[in-house]
């Protein structure tokens, strides 16, 4: 048998591979959990403050653009819980071995999840003729107000008595 000193001790210690309590896989995904939580109700609360303030401004095809992101975002935060369930269920009722043999899968389905959310945002924000006209719609809008009260300053006729 061709081993050498020190793949037989690593090989050795695996066999007193003792998982890490529960407690202490508790501890470690608490605080990342939290954060997550943090940042998706950050991203949340913007949302729909934006989304209120455009249809405050009557600007209301970016007001159902917004929606629609919000809604595909709650999609994605639903599939993301669920997969996260069904993986932590599948790595503690099996073993280890049948865990790390399936371990693939659930990389795919997080790289199914993220390629559905481009794809997803990709269709809601899709370029048309019509795209330019509605990023800067409240822009077009406050230029050509301007022009016209620049052209009625100019034909007023108190303007041409002075």
């Amino acid at each position: 048998m061709l081993t050498t000193k020190g793949t037989s001790l690593y090989l050795s210690s695996l066999s007193n591979y003792r998982p890490v309590s529960f407690v202490a896989q508790l501890c470690a995904l608490v605080p990342v959990t939290l954060v997550n939580a943090i940042i998706g109700y950050w991203v949340f609360t913007g949302l729909w403050a934006t989304r209120l303030e455009m249809l405050r401004d009557k600007q209301l095809i970016k007001a159902k653009l917004i929606t629609r992101l919000g809604l595909v975002l709650l999609v994605v935060v639903g599939l993301s819980a669920l997969v996260m369930l069904i993986e932590g269920a599948i790595k503690y009722s099996f073993s280890r071995d049948d865990y790390w043999a399936n371990q693939w899968t659930f990389v795919v389905v997080w790289d199914m999840i993220f390629a559905g959310l481009m794809a997803a945002v990709g269709a809601i924000f899709v370029p048309t003729s019509k795209s330019h006209l509605i990023a800067y719609g409240e822009e077009l809008a406050e230029e050509r107000a301007n022009e016209h009260h620049a052209r009625e300053q100019i034909e007023s006729p108190s303007n041409a008595k002075s």
